[in-house]
């Protein structure tokens, strides 16, 4: 932030001199801008010299912290400076220099380590490296991977010296230290690095083993397995036949402890699995369990090196039996399904139901094990000949699932039958299965008046199986992101004629003297657009309204905003727990793409591939999309805590009528949360640094020197930056005297950035803050047994979920499996007036604590189901575009011949006709400026938490308005275009300035209204509000042009100030 605010007055200069010739003065500018240029250089020459002083005399644990801290100084200084040339490029230099010298540094460290032969000096260095990459944070990432390639070459199984050196190594950090430095070391190495991943699995596997699966089926009112025709006798003798038979296949894998006879033996189970999955002989039931048995088999076979290694190169001495675990048995390394897993997958493969899959969703606990089940019962699915969709809210999720799994889907031949896939890759993928990519298909359509017959549709169309959906999560499916929603596949037209039209309309953006915008009429007369319409001159309608959108997404088109994230020369959204660089909100992307070029924040080159017109291919709503496949089958931690409206829907419309509920194996939850004295309700002037106040109570353990490690949760990456950046967390930053490092970690951050940040968020004394995205799947695990004895980590939400079972995953991320932990929620009062919570209700909590959770929950409750009812009426007014959609699909792929051909198909006139109409409706914009009658309406706002039911209903509704108001005005014979309609939403003065005022476009687009209100969040508030900061702007809009003003509408439910 210091050096963001030098550069601006740095900047400040620079646009001086450009006055300097209007200027009546003897102050000369540029001889004033060369003595700053040099005063700047010779302080980053002083930097750097001291950074090789420190260099120089040896990196140790008192100048850890001035190096990162001098270090941070001049990367931060080139990143600010970054369109300062000479200066840029001078710290950029020095960032680069140190680097080097510091890496030659660790180089050094690491080759003694290796050379050592005295294994307690070689963990002493090991010790030295790890403090290294925790205090200096720039450089972590590099010095951890050091450590990785030092650990890699001690841990070579080919290498029986090698490897007694790793265990001997394990063994010393395993051990109880005097030490608080080496002990907090010591738990680092092994928490951090992959190398000591088999040092966790005996501590991982005595968790599992609490439960058993006799008593998981025997005490249905106490704690059970609990479900609809839950036949709890046969699944137990189901599971004693699975647990001897997968045994008895695990032996006979074992026997030879060599690595590649056990993946021989690994690969007869996959024969076994097969030769089951086709063994008509067999009953489906006893087909289905083979399947499963040698599944498992394979998978802990494959997975058994720790094993292989603890069984080969243990010594004598090694002692097993403290914080590693295991108790000397090596079958502590073996990787295992637990009972809850195994009983999950035989209720969602309907083995007590016959062997008959039927729709079905089951309740598995955070931290039990979710990924295993669905990609065994993926694997089962796809040998059975079904396709198998794994769908997942999230991206980063999904990815890591797959790959975990991929060797297994491989090893089965299953990997072709199986997808792993978000919400939205699902949709595009049953789009695209009806006729191939549509938009590939669009776009031949246009360019080429024909199209390929593509070898990737034949394939669909020749081996055809049943789709199978399996849904993680499903409460999220439910989420207002997805059902309720729609996917607009584009179609790109590029070529030179739509680069050059593109480049006219963004340079002629500010017509005239006046600054007007460019319209239609005047693009009608560019030489661009008729050289487009000649290219493709049975498209003219389409490109003619394709313009028109141009012309009106320009026209609305605002500077790059907090929305925007540019990042290696690409723009990206948020989605879910990530940046997409594939969303796309039509030519707004383009025009950001345009405005960055500007700035010089994204290539000529990447803007060239860019310049494309949109087209729609149709609008399919995702809460269709499930209705296409043969079973829907779901996973979720938190199915209690469906809503009856969510229940019904899963009833009524996807005929789910099977639920389970499975136990947790570990045991009874040990998760300390009082909400009496837990939940805290806040002023904003305190919100923050109770916060802090919060983190510390819970991180320091009275009478134990062991700090826990504290999670902390926000609603939004914005929220988080928020209390990042604020003073009261300033006692936790980096360079603080005595202070932890506090980190954090959003969507922004790379896959491998995250595992980090994951895995370290549970060492002792870290505290991490996270956006909400990271409350639900991700697995914060810890093998620190210490912990234990302090009350494991802790758990703070900062803000109220608006659904409950957000706060159950966020809950779920302490306390797991079977570990110590617990959870505290500190709420800000203003963010509450969007539960319609208002001032009396806090004074009434704060009167009875007890009171705290029940009405917090009754508040959140009766807001959701408010809004969901909106969701349930725009699903169904959505369902008539889906069903267009979809006929449009149906012409392809009746007309598209299933033989495979390399001739390109034309369609006939007919069929042409019917493309060309439903691409013209799905695409059409209409221009203001083209009507007989002009009129504009102002809808003023209120946006204060009091409104959040109106927000809703108002997004909800903008399409069926624009549809019925269409409808009236031509049966009136008025245009239809003749109307526009400007959303202006107010809060009050105690909204930070950028949410005190929002406002759309002025614009007949229902989408750009849509895509506004979406953006818009309904808080701040108390007493009145600023109906005055509303109606100003009216006023404004009003005297900027000869505005049509048809009425002003206001929308409240506070007087003004």
């Amino acid at each position: 932030i210091f050096y963001r605010h030098f550069f601006n007055t740095y900047n400040n200069l620079i646009k001086c001199k450009s006055l300097q010739s209007y200027l009546n003065s003897n102050l000369n500018l540029d001889e004033l801008k060369i003595n700053c240029d040099k005063h700047i250089q010779n302080e980053l020459v002083k930097i750097s010299n001291h950074l090789k002083e420190i260099l120089d005399s040896g990196l140790n644990s008192r100048n850890y912290s001035e190096f990162a801290i001098w270090f941070d100084n001049v990367s931060q200084f080139k990143d600010a400076f970054k369109t300062v040339n000479q200066l840029s490029t001078s710290a950029g230099g020095i960032v680069l220099n140190i680097t080097t010298l510091f890496f030659t540094k660790i180089e050094n460290i690491s080759s003694i380590a290796l050379s050592e032969k005295d294994d307690r000096k070689t963990v002493s260095i090991l010790y030295d490296l790890k403090e290294i990459s925790e205090s200096i944070a720039p450089m972590q990432k590099d010095v951890d991977l050091t450590i990785d390639r030092i650990l890699l070459n001690l841990d070579n199984h080919d290498d029986t010296a090698s490897s007694y050196r790793f265990v001997s190594i394990l063994n010393i950090l395993n051990k109880s230290k005097t030490d608080p430095r080496e002990d907090s070391l010591s738990q680092k190495l092994l928490n951090d690095h992959k190398a000591f991943e088999g040092n966790q699995l005996p501590i991982r596997n005595a968790r599992f083993a609490t439960m058993s699966a006799e008593n998981m089926l025997s005490n249905q009112d106490d704690g059970g397995m609990r479900g609809d025709d839950l036949d709890c006798v046969f699944l137990k003798e189901q599971h004693k036949l699975f647990t001897i038979e997968y045994e008895d296949e695990l032996m006979k894998g074992l026997e030879d402890l060599d690595e590649i006879e056990i993946k021989e033996r690994a690969k007869e189970c996959v024969f076994s699995a097969k030769r089951a999955a086709n063994d008509t002989s067999l009953d489906e039931i006893t087909r289905t369990r083979y399947m499963l048995v040698h599944l498992f088999a394979y998978w802990t076979l494959s997975l058994s090196e720790h094993y292989a290694s603890a069984c080969k190169h243990k010594p004598s001495n090694f002692d097993d039996t403290g914080d590693g675990g295991g108790g000397g048995n090596n079958e502590g390394y073996l990787i295992k399904p637990h009972a809850g897993q195994v009983i999950s997958i035989f209720r969602l493969l309907g083995l007590d139901a016959g062997g008959k899959v039927s729709n079905h969703f089951i309740q598995l606990g955070t931290g039990e094990g979710k990924s295993v089940v669905l990609a065994i019962v993926a694997s089962v699915l796809a040998l059975r000949g079904f396709e198998v969709n794994c769908a997942c809210y999230s991206e980063y999720l999904s990815e890591r699932d797959y790959e975990e799994f991929e060797p297994l889907f491989s090893a089965f031949g299953v990997t072709e039958y199986i997808y792993y896939n978000t919400f939205t890759q699902l949709c595009e993928r049953n789009i695209n299965s009806k006729a191939g990519d549509i938009r590939d298909l669009v776009q031949q359509c246009i360019t080429n008046s024909s199209i390929t017959n593509s070898s990737q549709y034949q394939n669909n169309k020749i081996v055809k199986r049943e789709l199978i959906i399996l849904i993680d999560e499903a409460d999220v499916f439910f989420n207002t992101d997805f059902y309720g929603n729609v996917y607009r596949p584009l179609a790109k037209i590029g070529g030179n004629e739509v680069a050059a039209l593109l480049d006219a309309i963004w340079n002629h953006r500010n017509h005239g003297s006046c600054g007007t915008h460019v319209t239609f009429n005047m693009v009608k007369k560019f030489n661009e657009y008729q050289s487009l319409l000649d290219r493709y001159p049975e498209w003219d309608l389409l490109i003619a309204e394709s313009v028109k959108t141009m012309i009106d997404d320009l026209k609305t088109f605002k500077d790059l905003n907090d929305r925007v994230v540019i990042k290696d020369g690409r723009i990206g959204y948020k989605d879910q727990d990530k940046v997409s660089f594939n969303i796309s909100y039509g030519y707004q992307t383009l025009f950001a793409y345009y405005q960055a070029n500007a700035d010089g924040k994204v290539t000529p080159e990447m803007l060239k591939t860019k310049k494309n017109m949109n087209i729609n291919c149709g609008s399919y709503s995702f809460a269709e999309i499930p209705k296409d496949s043969a079973h829907i089958l779901g996973v979720s931690g938190t199915l209690e805590t469906l809503s009856n409206l969510e229940k019904s829907i899963l009833s009524d419309v996807y005929k789910i009528h099977k639920f389970s509920y499975t136990p947790s194996v570990f045991g009874p939850n040990k998760l300390k949360f009082s909400p009496k004295s837990d939940i805290m309700i806040e002023s904003p002037s305190l919100y923050y640094e109770s916060i802090s106040n919060e983190i510390n109570k819970k991180r320091n353990v009275p009478q134990n020197e062991l700090k826990r490690p504290v999670l902390v949760f926000f609603e939004t990456t914005s929220e988080l930056m928020k209390y990042y950046k604020s003073s009261a967390a300033n006692m936790f930053k980096s360079g603080a005297p005595g202070a932890p490092k506090m980190k954090y970690m959003t969507e922004n951050e790379t896959d491998s950035e995250k595992k980090l940040l994951i895995r370290q968020a549970t060492a002792p004394g870290s505290i991490t803050l996270f956006s909400a995205e990271f409350g639900r799947g991700t697995d914060f695990a810890s093998f620190d047994e210490r912990l234990s004895a302090v009350g494991g980590f802790h758990v703070i939400q900062t803000f109220l979920s608006k659904q409950s079972s957000q706060e159950v995953q966020i809950k779920g991320r302490a306390a797991r499996q079977g570990c110590e932990g617990s959870y505290s929620m500190i709420l800000s009062e203003l963010a509450l007036e969007t539960f319609n919570i208002n001032k009396q209700d806090i004074e009434e909590m704060r009167d009875d604590t007890n009171t705290y959770k029940r009405v917090l929950d009754e508040k959140r409750c009766k807001l959701f189901e408010s809004k969901y009812s909106e969701t349930i009426k725009c699903v169904a007014e959505i369902s008539g575009t889906h069903k267009s959609a979809m006929n449009f699909l149906n012409i392809f792929e009746q007309h598209i011949p299933k033989s495979l051909s390399s001739k390109p198909i034309t369609f006939s006139k007919t069929i042409m006709d019917q493309i060309i109409t439903f691409l013209y409706e799905s695409n059409q914009s209409y221009s203001i400026e083209e009507a007989s009658t002009a009129s504009r309406t102002y809808v003023v706002l209120d946006a204060t938490g009091s409104m959040t039911n109106l927000l809703s209903k108002a997004k909800n509704t903008i399409k069926k308005m624009f549809t019925e108001a269409t409808e009236v005005l031509t049966s009136s014979g008025i245009e239809k275009g003749s109307f526009e309609i400007m959303f202006i939403v107010y809060r009050n003065y105690n909204a930070p300035s950028e949410y005190l005022l929002e406002y759309s476009p002025c614009t007949n687009n229902p989408d750009h209204l849509f895509q506004f209100l979406d953006t818009i969040d309904a808080c701040y508030g108390w007493g009145n509000e600023a109906v005055e900061i509303g109606l100003q702007h009216v006023n404004n809009e009003i005297k900027k042009s000869d505005d049509v003003l048809s009425q002003v509408i206001l929308i409240g439910d506070m007087p003004p100030n």
